[in-house]
């Protein structure tokens, strides 16, 4: 709610701008003003003698009043601002009072003593029409306004003075609204404007982030469907290792050279017949349906891998949307992590989705404490993660000696990872490489600034300077708990 008249005469009574210099004008945003007002000649530790005074033209929050702190400045340089800092900068407040009760207040302004060129500053506080007004004091020809409205005629070369008879006369219930003990009503309109400011802030960027974030929950639901659909198929052996058997088997009857190999299955009792490759012997026709067996193996085994990076990344984005909802100030979104960027890995799901952009993953998401980690499963993955997701002051963190992914830590700004957060990233470092094999390995990590990619270098390829070492043995535990997944002993 905005002020009214009797609370604006309260708040310009308290203040006592008469005889005040205006030091400085900034505009922090586009619909306020903040005067900075100085009182030359008294105790500088008074409330009133050096203080910013605010004027805020913002709907529903439209007041005037002095700031306790020192304000920030979101948005560059303004036109008005621009003006009001070349012609009333170090002008002195002749007189500051509010016109007959109608919430518009006149700012009579002199440069160089009584005998200087003079200006009105007009600030008119009305919901639904608020405006500052720079106006000659002679003839009351607008240099220029805040709002250029030209259908009332507010903008440069018009003419703005109140007259009286046009206005009601103000009502005579309204009161000022209670004090906040201890206070006065300047402090408490400050106090009460910003605790609203506070929470629409906050409330505005909860909902935000939290609708950012169910969205990119969604899609990375997604794709673990998909990843689950793609393992459901491929566990559906198409029995290459039991053909190769069966071919063994009846070996003896069978005739090299021969296309097609009809046996008894076993198994099911049934005739099957198997297709063979005439120009390979008996013995190799087997051998062929065994490395299919080998290839089909590794296949599963890597999509079982994906589906568990994914159910671990998963499970770290709900954790940020819970901690998200139950958020309770604005400061804890800021040991929140960003949503990454995307970078692609293609999803197992069959020859329909091999092209299939939708199919698109990101590098493997986790959290620890209020670090997030990404990971770099392979070349190409880590590449684009150091190509469009690593900042500068982010860590990197790789194995040394062994080809692996590249790990990336992000934390809080101006803050350096613990030792914990460290071992987390070298423990994924070394399971994610071909040191895995040896249960640990030596890492070094620095700042991801300090990395260099070598000209002609293969995909992935960095050089890093600065590097600090970090000897790592694998912590099965500790993999577990940053991976949400069982890992039991036999990593190789």
């Amino acid at each position: 709610m905005s002020l009214n008249w009797k609370e604006i005469d309260c708040i310009l009574n308290e203040l006592s701008l008469d005889g005040t210099f205006i030091q400085n004008i900034i505009q922090p945003d586009y619909s306020s003003l903040i005067l900075y007002i100085y009182r030359p000649g008294e105790n500088k530790t008074g409330r009133y003698n050096r203080f910013p005074l605010l004027i805020s033209f913002y709907p529903g929050a439209v007041r005037l009043h002095a700031l306790s702190g020192k304000p920030e400045r979101k948005i560059k340089l303004q036109r008005f601002h621009q003006l009001l800092r070349s012609r009333i900068k170090g002008c002195r407040i002749l007189r500051a009072a509010q016109i007959h009760g109608q919430r518009i207040i006149s700012l009579e302004l002199s440069q160089g003593g009584d005998s200087g060129g003079r200006t009105i500053l007009w600030v008119r506080l009305w919901g639904n029409a608020a405006n500052a007004l720079l106006c000659d004091a002679e003839t009351s020809v607008i240099i220029d306004a805040f709002y250029r409205r030209p259908g009332k005629g507010e903008l440069s070369g018009g003419c703005f003075l109140p007259v009286m008879k046009d206005f009601p006369d103000p009502d005579p219930r309204l009161t000022c609204r209670p004090l906040v003990s201890g206070l006065d009503l300047n402090t408490t309109v400050e106090k009460n404007y910003t605790e609203k400011e506070n929470s629409e802030r906050f409330n505005k960027k909860k909902n935000e982030m939290l609708k950012n974030w169910q969205r990119f929950l969604i899609s990375q639901e997604a794709i673990l469907k998909r990843l689950s659909a793609a393992g459901s198929l491929e566990q559906e052996s198409t029995g290459y290792k039991h053909i190769g058997d069966l071919i063994m088997t009846y070996a003896h009857t069978l005739k090299e050279g021969c296309e097609w190999a009809d046996v008894d299955d076993y198994n099911t009792g049934t005739r099957l017949r198997i297709r063979l490759d005439p120009l390979l012997s008996i013995n190799e026709n087997a051998a062929r349906y065994y490395r299919k067996h080998k290839k089909e193996e590794r296949r599963r085994e890597h999509a079982a891998r994906e589906l568990s990076d994914q159910e671990s990344t998963v499970a770290a984005y709900r954790e940020i949307v819970a901690q998200v909802e139950s958020s309770r100030t604005i400061a804890e979104f800021d040991n929140l992590p960003s949503i990454p960027v995307s970078v692609s890995l293609k999803v197992r799901a069959g020859k329909n989705e091999k092209n299939d952009k939708s199919s698109e993953q990101k590098g493997l998401f986790l959290v620890s404490g209020e670090w997030q980690i990404i990971v770099g499963r392979n070349a190409a993955e880590s590449d684009k993660l150091l190509r469009s997701w690593a900042r500068g002051n982010d860590y990197w963190i790789h194995t040394r000696d062994y080809p692996g992914g590249h790990i990336f830590l992000r934390g809080p700004k101006g803050k350096s990872p613990t030792l914990d957060v460290l071992l987390n990233g070298g423990n994924l470092a070394v399971y994610y490489s071909k040191a895995r094999r040896n249960g640990g390995a030596d890492c070094y990590y620095t700042r991801v600034k300090y990395l260099r990619r070598p000209k002609d270098g293969k995909t992935g390829t960095v050089l890093p300077t600065q590097e600090k070492n970090l000897d790592v043995k694998l912590d099965h535990e500790r993999l577990s708990r940053v991976l949400n997944r069982e890992i039991t002993d036999d990593v190789t």
